[in-house]
Order: C-alpha cells, then structure tokens, then sequence
C-alpha cells in the first residue's frame, strides 16, 4: 500500500516526467489530495502558472503595456493506491 507522501511524490514525478519536457511551467504545487471512494486511487491535484497572451493594461500601476498576466491550471493524477504507479492524468477545471 502506497502512503500519501509516496502518491504525491509519484504525481510530482509524473507531472515532471510527462508534462514538462516542452516548457518548463512555472509555481507547480499540490492543490488537493483525495482518496477514491473505493480506495484503489490517490488522486492529486497539481496546479501551475502559464502565461496568458500579452495585452494592455490601462492601469497606472504598471509601468509597462506588455504585462502578461498568468492563469493557473491544474491537472488531477489518478495514483495507484497498491503500486504508486499514475493510471491517469486528467485535466482539472475549476
């Protein structure tokens, strides 16, 4: 039986492995931990930072007109609860 740190560990080690060899994202942290119903899955919650398209922002605050702001997403990993091994990756939305 794999442990909640081992799961989130292995979520981690997904979200490294599968989703960041392109780009690099940026502020990834875990959102949420659950136990399915049945208990044959973690499930974790990993959110991060990705850049939305720059814009002007009609702010006096900025000094810029190129800000771009960032948006967070967040991918939800299925780990089993036996093995360690991630079963899925689904898209979160909030």
């Amino acid at each position: 039986m794999v442990d909640v740190k081992a799961a989130i560990s292995a979520a981690r080690l997904g979200f490294h492995d599968l989703l960041e060899q392109d780009s690099p994202f940026e502020n990834v942290r875990l959102e949420e931990v659950e136990r399915s119903e049945d208990g044959k899955y973690w499930m974790i919650t990993l959110g991060y930072d990705v850049a939305a398209q720059p814009y002007d922002v009609p702010n006096v605050l900025f000094s810029r007109s190129d800000v771009r702001i960032r948006q967070r997403e967040y991918k939800l990993f299925h780990v089993n609860a036996d093995s360690g091994d991630v079963e899925a990756i689904k898209i979160r939305k909030v």
